[in-house]
């Protein structure tokens, strides 16, 4: 009996050991990023934005490990091994006939080899189709680096690849870029085009687009706040020969201030008294935030705001015979604004663009 009582004895702190061993066992963390039919998928925006900063901290080799474990190859790493092998040939003819193989993704001319769809700020998080998944919703990456989403209509995304594409077969529900629906964004290019002034790839200028001009009024005052837009062009000749165009774009907010007189209104000197300035910027799925409070005062009576993501980009590249052909003048209406301000003698307004 004392024999039977020893042997149950040493079981019990046998199996209470085991016990306190596996309550003390690191608990495997649940993995915020995985791979479903070739493309990454996200848990949430955090995911998202956590992999993709990590991923650009890293060197290529570092980055390749790091899609290795999950098996996994990047759109970065696809290009990577393309310039390799066009970088091996000498003859123009034989880098074109390797580019063709991957003609869907890249494209090869005087400048090298580049991204097709001009994606490459997200290529270290998106597969050779352009997929990626964040939560329920599936992005798939089209031209002029525009983004599609949805959560229902997974194969219509497969359908779809470039603008015009969206236009003639999206269903309504499908998002683009910041757009809630295809609605919002055919009322908006309807929009772009009545307001088309003078730029394109073959006529040196600038279109200028409102894509905010709100006047509000009070005690005898007018305060203005106009949001604008210009995308710019300045084509480039070889003697008298076309020879294709740069682009840039300019964003301003601007403020202006006027008052009645005995003659109408007439502008006024006042600084412009910002209480709360939210800009909203949604770089690819998740947004960033800039905000200001503060007074703008240069003396004069109309002030600009010119803090990021607002003001001048002017893109170096040159754009060739051939894409000015097929040139679709980029979208940038990618924010969403709030602001609360004021000149001497007003009530604070409050004027939205989203």
């Amino acid at each position: 009996m004392k024999k039977i009582s020893f042997i149950l004895c040493i079981l019990t702190i046998f199996f209470s050991a085991c016990k306190k061993n596996i309550d003390q066992a690191p608990k495997q963390e649940v993995s915020t990023v995985k791979v479903e039919n070739g493309y990454l998928a996200f848990t949430d925006d955090n995911a998202y934005y956590n992999f993709t900063k990590n991923q650009r901290s890293l060197s290529s080799k570092e980055r390749r490990k790091v899609e290795s474990k999950l098996n996994f190859t990047s759109l970065a790493s696809l290009f990577e091994d393309v310039k390799e092998k066009i970088e091996a040939v000498e003859s123009e003819d034989g880098k074109k006939l390797i580019v063709e193989v991957y003609r869907d993704v890249f494209k090869y001319d005087e400048r090298g080899l580049g991204f097709k769809n001009d994606n490459d700020p997200i290529a270290i998080s998106i597969n050779r189709d352009g997929y990626y998944k964040i939560g329920q919703a599936l992005y798939k990456s089209i031209d002029n680096f525009m983004i599609i989403a949805t959560v229902t209509n997974f194969s219509e995304l497969s359908k779809i690849h470039s603008t015009q594409d969206y236009l003639d077969f999206a269903s309504n529900d499908m998002q683009i870029s910041r757009f809630k629906n295809k609605e919002d964004f055919v009322q908006y290019l309807a929009t772009k085009s009545a307001e088309r002034t003078t730029g394109d790839p073959y006529t040196a200028g600038s279109n200028m687009y409102y894509l905010l001009s709100v006047r509000n009024e009070s005690n005898n005052r007018r305060f203005f706040v106009d949001l604008k837009h210009y995308n710019n062009y300045n084509p480039s000749y070889i003697g008298s020969e076309y020879f294709g165009f740069y682009y840039s774009y300019l964003t301003q907010l601007l403020f202006s201030h006027q008052k009645k007189g005995t003659f109408g209104w007439n502008s006024y000197n006042s600084p412009t008294y910002i209480q709360d300035l939210t800009l909203r910027y949604r770089t690819y799925p998740f947004d960033v935030l800039t905000q200001f409070a503060g007074t703008l005062d240069n003396g004069w009576y109309i002030q600009e705001y010119t803090g990021w993501p607002l003001g001048y980009w002017e893109g170096p590249i040159h754009h060739t015979v051939s894409e000015a052909a097929t040139w679709v003048e980029p979208i940038h209406r990618f924010w969403t604004m709030s602001v609360t301000a004021t000149g001497n003698g007003q009530i604070l307004y409050t004027n939205v663009y989203q």
